[in-house]
């Protein structure tokens, strides 16, 4: 999609991204209808007259406080076994797991779920938030963090 001459997919790294799912329409956001459906219910008590307008302020970088999680990057893991060639020797395996260990991934958790999608370069996030992301993930990754990992 296109948005004021900024291609959205390619600032996305995913197309799951929830904060993209309404970037190209916000209006159609659900808290938008929630929103009209509340004020249309009061406008009688609050004595105005209209309906409820809504306007939108900036597509991208308008995120300023954001949760994020930080667990291991499945990509990293995929790397280190398919570079393993799937051997199962103690060294192999031994070598990899320590190399797959020491990659994070930081990012947001897919709607109603626990899967993480990481999101460097998020369009909604002010553009200080994806600095941080990229430098706490490399500073990660030089000293070995171990990510969390659920279960």
């Amino acid at each position: 999609s296109n948005i004021k001459g900024k291609n959205v997919t390619a600032r996305s790294n995913n197309s799951k991204d929830p904060s993209m799912k309404y970037i190209t329409n916000p209006s159609k956001a659900p808290i938008v209808s929630v929103a009209k459906s509340y004020f249309k219910s009061i406008q009688n008590n609050i004595n105005t007259h209209g309906d409820f307008q809504v306007h939108v302020g900036p597509l991208y970088g308008w995120r300023t406080v954001s949760k994020l999680a930080v667990r291991a990057d499945t990509n990293a893991t995929t790397a280190a076994k398919s570079s393993r060639g799937g051997g199962t020797s103690a060294s192999n395996s031994s070598a990899g797991e320590q190399s797959s260990k020491k990659k994070v991934a930081i990012g947001l958790f897919l709607p109603q779920s626990h899967i993480l999608l990481p999101v460097p370069n998020c369009p909604a996030h002010h553009p200080s938030i994806n600095r941080v992301v990229e430098c706490v993930t490399r500073a990660c990754h030089e000293v070995g963090v171990v990510p969390y990992q659920e279960g």
